[in-house]
């Protein structure tokens, strides 16, 4: 949480989340939370305080049941999860079309784990899109719909060489060092 309050960084999923959310209702979070928004930031960290008391007051009668449900069979599990997730879907808006998103986004989560991909890189990305999409349409306005502007400048070009790199030292990463040093091999395959 301190990252997101104070960076505007979020470096879990439940911050993702919870930036998300911010997002949504006009809220940026980063340095001028407090200044900007004090009734968030304070309502925030009361919530905090308030919910690790529940947890307290909850949780040490009933850690025998929280056991009790884990002890239930994965797929039984994952079954009552996603009834419960599409009922929530549809009770916001009644929309059988918001179901078809969550199941779809639940599908492409799953190919994601498979492919070794984050997810919460995914959601963030899904929170940012419309933010991205606005500010890029202004670039575009301001340059007169002269799309070099995002390769003719010294920031966009450090950006630019940035990501590259990212994803060629990710590839590099993948294809040479896992091999190379046994990296997400078994133990019985390297020996």
């Amino acid at each position: 949480m301190i990252p997101l309050l104070s960076l505007g960084l979020p470096f879990t999923p439940v911050a993702a989340i919870l930036f998300a959310g911010m997002l949504l209702h006009g809220v940026t979070p980063g340095p001028e939370l407090i200044t900007d928004h004090p009734e968030v930031f304070w309502g925030l960290v009361a919530a905090m305080y308030i919910g690790n008391l529940a947890l307290l007051i909850l949780n040490f009668p009933l850690v025998g049941m929280w056991v009790s449900v884990l002890r239930l069979p994965q797929p039984v599990l994952a079954s009552i999860l996603v009834v419960l997730m599409l009922i929530g879907t549809y009770s916001l808006r009644n929309s059988t079309i918001d179901m078809i998103v969550v199941v779809a986004t639940g599908i492409l989560g799953y190919i994601m784990r498979q492919l070794g991909y984050e997810r919460t890189l995914a959601i963030l990305g899904l929170c940012l899109g419309p933010l991205t999409e606005r500010s890029f349409a202004q670039s575009l306005q301001m340059s007169a719909n002269d799309p070099t502007i995002f390769f003719t400048r010294p920031i966009p070009d450090v950006c630019w060489a940035l990501l590259v790199a990212i994803f060629v030292g990710q590839a590099i990463y993948k294809r040479v060092v896992k091999k190379q040093w046994g990296l997400g091999v078994p133990a019985e395959k390297v020996v």
